[in-house]
């Protein structure tokens, strides 16, 4: 197919060279999307065409959607060795082969056969988040935020009045779990607060706030801990249920780059290194304590792999930026960032694309504060000492438990 049929650049943008051997199609270089090279020459080579389809001598191009050709697309071979059209790319591509071909047929219109050629496309995108822009002034560490322990005025702030089960024992457990950060390790580990700042990041470059530098400090760490505790509202769990479930970083990628191309903008958040749904009586505590969420901003992709840039908040300097990328594997659906994931193996996680709908005001916890009973009984022994009635607890040990547990996903609380 290649020596009968081939696509070269004709015309780039003014001042812009043509790229070497495909197509770009991208918002790096201004206003909205586009194609560079803006136009391409096809050409079909004749005489193999003649060999391979006897009696042969017209050619029709057929271009994918969107894409226009000048002049006619119906060409008569005549005795030049090739004949040539003039394509420009249109549209939003939905795949990074889009694939041209030309219908053959005899002088009389019968048609013989069908040539065609895939063309290498490669897709880049960028959103309205600018790391050295709307990146948070500390890093998720201990030395820059001090340690954090749970704060009932921080908790009451977090979730809807009345919105949770127990909430007492919900702040004395699986809250407490996931709010800290501390220098030392204990049994909860040493936490972190990556969830709350990559979503304050990230809702700082949606409304559009300045530089970061100016913030209060003290104000800027309180919401980032509202915001962190917020991935336990029952919202923020079934906004990331379908990628639980689902288990593919593939299309996680696939939200991102679909809501850029759309708008430009993105509104995600990706949660990577969350435990893949597999049954197991462990699966419960990996999930809640392990993870970290990272802010995607741009992206290359070909047809078998991509790279994403993202916002870390552990990893937010300069000098740290060209190693923030997670690199896919889109042939094998696996992807790798700094420890997370693997490209050699399946190491049972995936990643969350959910947005920002569920984090920006209080919600309830009924979910999680169920599961917590299970995670912590402890605390709920000490509830009903305090005057809580059994019987509000006797459903969440049976069906009650089973049921939200298997809609929950009970997000990450690690750095």
């Amino acid at each position: 197919m290649g020596e009968q049929f081939s696509s070269q650049p004709m015309v780039a943008p003014p001042g812009e060279p043509p790229e070497e051997g495909g197509l770009v199609y991208s918002n790096e270089w201004g206003e909205g999307f586009r194609y560079r090279p803006g136009r391409l020459q096809v050409e079909l080579a004749v005489p193999p065409v003649r060999r391979r389809f006897p009696g042969a001598e017209r050619a029709w191009l057929v271009l994918p959607d969107g894409w226009r050709v000048a002049g006619e697309a119906g060409r008569a071979f005549g005795d030049g060795a090739t004949i040539a059209w003039a394509v420009t790319p249109g549209r939003t591509p939905d795949s990074c082969r889009p694939v041209i071909a030309c219908e053959v047929f005899t002088a009389g219109g019968r048609r013989v056969g069908r040539v065609e050629r895939a063309v290498r496309l490669e897709l880049r995108g960028r959103s309205q988040f600018d790391p050295r822009r709307h990146a948070l002034p500390f890093r998720n560490a201990v030395a820059d935020l001090g340690s954090v322990e749970p704060r009932g005025a921080i908790f009451a702030r977090t979730y809807r009045a009345g919105g949770a089960v127990l909430p007492g024992a919900f702040f004395r457990g699986l809250y407490r779990d996931i709010v800290f950060l501390t220098a030392a390790t204990d049994a909860r580990g040493s936490g972190g607060l990556c969830t709350g700042m990559a979503r304050v990041a990230l809702e700082r470059s949606l409304a559009g706030d300045g530089a970061a530098g100016g913030d209060d400090r003290a104000a800027l760490r309180e919401r980032v801990e509202i915001w962190h505790g917020r991935q336990l509202t029952d919202g923020a769990l079934r906004a990331a249920a379908r990628w639980f479930f689902r288990g593919s970083p593939a299309a996680a990628l696939a939200e991102f780059r679909g809501q850029l191309l759309a708008t430009g903008r993105s509104e995600v958040a990706f949660d990577v290194g969350v435990a893949r749904w597999a049954p197991s009586r462990r699966l419960l505590a990996r999930l809640v304590r392990h993870g970290h969420t990272i802010v995607p901003y741009a992206f290359r992709q070909t047809a078998e792999a991509a790279l994403v840039f993202v916002y870390d908040p552990s990893y937010p300097s300069p000098e740290d930026l060209p190693n923030n990328a997670i690199r896919f594997d889109l042939r094998r659906d696996r992807y790798a960032y700094r420890g997370f994931g693997s490209l050699t193996e399946d190491d049972g996680t995936t990643i969350i694309a959910a947005g920002q709908g569920a984090f920006r005001a209080p919600g309830t916890a009924f979910l999680a504060s169920l599961v917590n009973v299970l995670l912590h009984p402890e605390t709920v022994v000490g509830a009903v000492r305090r005057g809580v009635a059994p019987r509000r607890v006797a459903p969440i040990a049976g069906a009650g438990l089973l049921g939200g547990l298997a809609r929950a996903l009970g997000r990450r609380g690690g750095v």
